[in-house]
């Protein structure tokens, strides 16, 4: 499933974000995780793939594929009660940042 992201999210505030601000709710997650499917969001100068999703005895792990088309991240989320970066964290580039704010608005549903 390819999404063409709209117009309307190119306005990203890239000085306020930080993904860790996200509050998830434990019962969405396990809907979200049961109903996960391989997805890919594409805007004009940016993406997101959402490749897989992994469960631990307590919280999940979110594949992602994001940023530049040019020079794409690949990252690896533990979403509990908050969404935090493991391993390493993205560089913050515009791409990666305006991929990241889109993120959030589907882990936010």
């Amino acid at each position: 499933i390819v999404s063409k992201i709209s117009s309307d999210e190119k306005k990203v505030e890239l000085d306020n974000f930080n993904i860790e601000e996200i509050k998830l709710d434990r019962e969405k997650l396990v809907t979200f995780a049961k109903n996960f499917s391989k997805q890919k969001f594409k805007g004009d100068d940016f993406f997101l793939n959402l490749e897989s999703i992994y469960e631990t005895k307590e919280n999940f792990v979110l594949k992602i594929a994001f940023g530049d088309f040019n020079k794409p991240e690949h990252s690896y989320l533990l979403l509990s009660d908050k969404a935090k970066f493991i391993f390493n964290e993205p560089f913050k580039t515009h791409a990666n940042l305006k991929a990241l704010y889109f993120l959030r608005k589907i882990l936010e549903f």
